[in-house]
């Protein structure tokens, strides 16, 4: 059971809570499944990028990872790594995946092999190139200085086989491994030696850059069309690998499988209610997602979490946030 992660993206926790609240049987969930797996593969492999841009001087060049901008007719692009220089841009499409790629330059497709299974991904050259064409249109538009941008799709994983049809194909410079990564950026170097961005342009994109990044989310159970009425509900044991349901036990909440007690279980359960159901919650609703009969033991936990709140008596309103869920469990006791 994956749990709660505030370092994941906020659409990503909320992929991995509508997995722990749905049955092993339910239609959707292979769909649910894939996506999270490919998302989190995809956060991660941007991560470790910081591995391979450890020794760039952080006075030339700036790495932002994961920058998504509203581009031309209110659409979207996305890109895993977007560094900067005053010299050139380089925008970065990280496919952390193991097993054998095919770049398939027929077709443009990517398809990957693993365990004798074959999967088709998106074109990680054509995505990338069209990022590098967004990037110069989003660029003109907030009249900053046409940059040369340089374009990579980056394996980071080094026993990733890396095959291309046809073999001869010019695309393959598009194709670097991580341990790779320096050398490439060196080259950019040495090509681009004219200065397009003063001190103070740099400072303005990247300002810019970070005011105008809109990270993706989405309502999840909208999403893969799915009631609320679906979800399991209840306390989940944070300790077994299953879902196991707790009991409450007077003042504490006990698995009945591997008997772990806990204060504030519930706490868990708040954020998946937040992910995926609502914002605001009443005592009510509490109780019922809880599965607890108690009115003021619901009470006594939506004050414990000193959420904003509206109304009065039974017709109270608590508005949750992330910040305040986030750091109810930062600080949860053991």
């Amino acid at each position: 059971m994956k749990k709660y992660d505030p370092d994941l993206p906020l659409y990503l926790n909320r992929l991995f809570a509508l997995e722990r609240r749905l049955t092993p049987n339910h239609p959707r969930l292979s769909e649910i499944k894939r996506e999270a797996a490919i998302r989190h593969a995809g956060f991660n492999g941007e991560k470790s990028m910081t591995y391979h841009l450890r020794h760039l001087d952080k006075q030339e060049y700036n790495v932002m990872g994961s920058i998504r901008l509203k581009g031309r007719h209110g659409y979207y692009f996305q890109m895993d790594n977007l560094i900067i220089t005053p010299n050139f841009l380089v925008i970065l499409e990280v496919k952390s995946m193991a097993g054998e790629l095919l770049f398939d330059r027929i077709h443009h497709q990517l398809l990957r092999t693993i365990n004798g299974i074959t999967e088709s991904f998106q074109d990680p050259i054509l995505q990338v190139q069209e990022q590098e064409f967004e990037l110069h249109q989003w660029l003109t538009e907030h009249k900053f200085p046409q940059i040369p941008i340089a374009i990579a799709a980056v394996i980071p994983h080094p026993s990733t086989i890396i095959k291309m049809i046809p073999e001869n194909s010019k695309d393959m410079k598009y194709i670097i491994r991580g341990k790779m990564l320096h050398k490439f950026l060196m080259k950019q170097k040495n090509t681009h030696s004219k200065t397009i961005l003063s001190k103070n342009e740099m400072k303005k994109l990247i300002s810019t850059l970070k005011r105008k990044h809109s990270p993706y989310d989405a309502d999840v159970l909208s999403k893969y069309d799915i009631s609320p009425d679906h979800l399991k509900r209840g306390v989940f044991c944070p300790d077994c690998e299953d879902e196991v349901l707790l009991r409450r036990v007077f003042s504490k909440w006990e698995c009945p499988i591997c008997k772990h007690t806990s204060k504030d279980a519930y706490k868990f359960a708040i954020m998946d209610y937040f992910l995926l159901i609502d914002e605001t919650i009443t005592n009510k609703q509490l109780r019922s997602f809880l599965t607890i009969d108690s009115r003021s033991i619901s009470q006594k936990i939506l004050k414990s979490l000193q959420c904003p709140r509206a109304g009065k008596l039974k017709h109270t309103t608590y508005h949750l946030t992330l910040p305040i869920l986030d750091q109810s469990l930062r600080h949860q006791p053991k």
